[in-house]
């Protein structure tokens, strides 16, 4: 290796080390990046200090990927949480009949998603054509097992927060698009705006997570306000095209099945361990009763206790996916 090369190499790795220290704070003015350098190397040029720069303010490597990037959509954004829509080929083997959040857009166009069991995939995405989507937008908070933290939550300023109102001031909401193995998330600001921000990294909470109960009535109003803005010009377009046939028209809501929903049911679901029937929790209830009414002879997947399960309603059992175990189920109206 040559002289000129090792140096590059000591100040990439210096350059990455500093940016993992500094976060995205603005109180890191140039004079204390280059004081921090020189406790390592003699940076006479500048090299690792432009490589501070150009690294921490544009997230670089992950938007090259196309990570953290703003989608060229309308009716979709960065941090959107989504579902599998009806024209998706993948079947139910990525997404596991989870939701997911948009966490950015690759060089072909497609939307990246992360499914909230981890996996990302990329789809496909026309915007205003809501009847062909790959995926569509839900309105589903993100809601954690043993995580402090995960992609799609809904997070505030936190008690260590030190940024000024680069997050749009207090009180505005952002999202998880990211998460990092240093405990750090990466946070796109409801103002656009993207951080990098500690979430128990040095003990330091610049973030706060939001009331899930709260700021899922809030999201299921302006989730209304968008539909009903969508399906108006859904209504106009199909309206002025001739071509159009119209008594077969595709409506997105029949694929949205929020685990959490306010919306009552009237029948129960339970199933038998053991000899003892036990009702499934309020949330899983509805949204399998939902399923059951769109397919009584279909199936859906749920999650229920960290554990993921196949309820087939032709067969009325749940299938354990993991180890195949079967248990019964009944529907009590």
């Amino acid at each position: 290796m040559t002289t000129c090369n090792w140096k590059f190499e000591v100040s990439f790795k210096l350059a990455l080390r500093i940016i993992a220290d500094i976060g995205n704070s603005e109180s890191q003015s140039p004079d204390v990046i280059r004081m921090k350098i020189s406790e390592h190397i003699d940076d006479i040029y500048d090299d690792c200090l432009d490589m501070v720069k150009e690294f921490s303010s544009s997230l670089i490597f992950s938007n090259i990927r196309g990570q953290f990037v703003e989608l060229k959509f309308n009716t979709l954004k960065l941090g959107d949480r989504v579902r599998r829509g009806p024209y998706c080929g993948c079947g139910n083997t990525q997404d596991l009949g989870l939701a997911g959040t948009v966490v950015g857009q690759d060089r072909d166009g497609d939307v990246l998603v992360e499914w909230d069991h981890g996996l990302i995939g990329s789809y496909g995405y026309v915007d205003d054509e809501m009847e062909v989507q790959h995926i569509i937008k839900v309105n589903e908070v993100r809601t954690l097992v043993d995580e402090p933290i995960a992609v799609g939550c809904r997070v505030v300023r936190g008690k260590d927060w030190k940024y000024g109102d680069t997050d749009g001031g207090i009180g505005t909401y952002g999202t998880v698009v990211g998460t990092q193995e240093s405990k750090k998330a990466v946070v796109r600001w409801d103002n656009k705006k993207i951080g990098v921000y500690k979430m128990g990294c040095d003990g330091l909470f610049d973030l706060k997570l939001c009331n899930s109960n709260a700021l899922q009535n809030e999201e299921t109003q302006k989730y209304n306000k968008t539909q009903q803005r969508l399906k108006k010009r859904e209504i106009m377009k199909h309206h002025n095209d001739s071509n159009t046939i119209k008594s077969n028209d595709c409506d997105t809501d029949d694929y949205l099945i929020p685990i959490y929903s306010d919306v009552a049911v009237s029948a129960i679901w339970e199933y038998k361990r053991v000899s003892q029937w036990t009702k499934y929790p309020s949330g899983i209830n509805v949204k399998i009763e939902k399923a059951y009414q769109r397919k009584k002879s279909g199936k859906i997947i749920i999650e229920m206790d960290r554990t993921t399960y196949l309820i087939h309603f032709s067969r009325m059992v749940q299938e354990n996916v993991k180890n195949k175990t079967e248990l019964a189920v009944r529907r009590k109206d």
